[in-house]
């Protein structure tokens, strides 16, 4: 077989292209970090990252749902536990009230603070978090209760335009968990918490010690409401909390997954771009000493 220049010069250009195609993907390795960064430099593990990389984008969707699910949560955890104080010192005040030790003065006294915690209940039931109304069920654009006032402004009745209705969270695979709390089963269903503040402030200024006896009654089961609703609360606070805990592992642990099919041994990867570069170099040395200026070359 003769071997012509025509052939050296096409094998040495195959080759250099060859070594220099190496040695790309070689820097490209090292540069990266990734062994991985093209379908065709490993199927096998570019499928196995595409699928790792999409667990790990719903996982980061969860994350987002379990973030917003804590913060309407604890806010509503928050604002239950100030109505429960407010009911706590309401029953304060209405054992007070119905003492006939207390004249008819103190119970007008006590009428003005009953009608300052009439008015933090209403603040409370407009409450937001966020962007809704934490306690307006599924209507939450609006402010769930409106109100009514005498010539004196205050309350004397409080409507709602709508509060039924669950908000449910996805906090993980086929994991749902409501995260609201309406205002109906908070401050309508059963014991009224509106009117049966603005029952005791009445009964004050009345000098009714028989209205306020049955108050106390009604702001017993109304507290009772209340602890139930808060206890509610506070297990699926527990329940997004262990579900966020659960999150930020699964996130570690694909992140390991993504980086053992990924991801290069550092050592061996600076070690293969020297082995390519040499053999880049000795390629074009060979050439260069393969390609001798002819006369021919200088003549045109």
């Amino acid at each position: 077989m003769r071997i012509t220049d025509t052939m050296l010069n096409n094998n040495f250009i195959a080759n250099l292209n060859f070594s220099t195609e190496r040695l790309y993907d070689s820097e490209n390795k090292v540069l990266t970090g990734k062994r991985v960064n093209k379908p065709s430099d490993d199927p096998v593990d570019a499928l196995s990252s595409m699928r790792i990389r999409s667990r790990i984008s719903e996982i980061n969707q969860y994350q987002r749902n379990i973030g917003s699910a804590q913060n309407i949560l604890k806010n509503s955890e928050s604002y239950v536990n100030q109505l429960t104080e407010i009911f706590t010192r309401m029953k304060t005040l209405t054992v007070q009230g119905a003492s006939d030790s207390y004249s008819e003065s103190d119970k007008v006294s006590i009428a003005a603070e009953i009608d300052q915690l009439i008015e933090q209940v209403v603040n409370l039931a407009n409450s937001r978090s966020e962007s809704i109304y934490i306690f307006a069920g599924t209507h939450n654009d609006v402010a769930p209760y409106q109100v009514e006032r005498n010539a004196d402004g205050e309350i004397v009745n409080v409507t709602t335009n709508g509060t039924a209705g669950d908000i449910t969270g996805l906090i993980g695979e086929e994991i749902k968990i409501k995260i609201n709390v309406n205002g109906e089963e908070l401050f309508e269903k059963g014991e009224n918490l509106f009117n049966i503040a603005i029952s005791v402030r009445d009964n004050l200024r009345a000098n009714n010690s028989e209205g306020l006896r049955e108050n106390m009654n009604e702001i017993d089961d109304a507290a009772e409401k209340i602890y139930t609703i808060q206890s509610t609360i506070g297990s699926r606070v527990n329940r997004i909390d262990a579900a966020s805990s659960r999150a930020e592992n699964d996130i570690i642990s694909f992140t390991e997954f993504l980086s053992d099919a990924e991801d290069i041994d550092s050592a061996e990867a600076i070690m293969n771009y020297q082995r390519d570069l040499t053999t880049l170099q000795a390629t074009l040395q060979a050439g260069a000493r393969l390609i001798q200026p002819r006369l021919a070359d200088f003549l045109s």
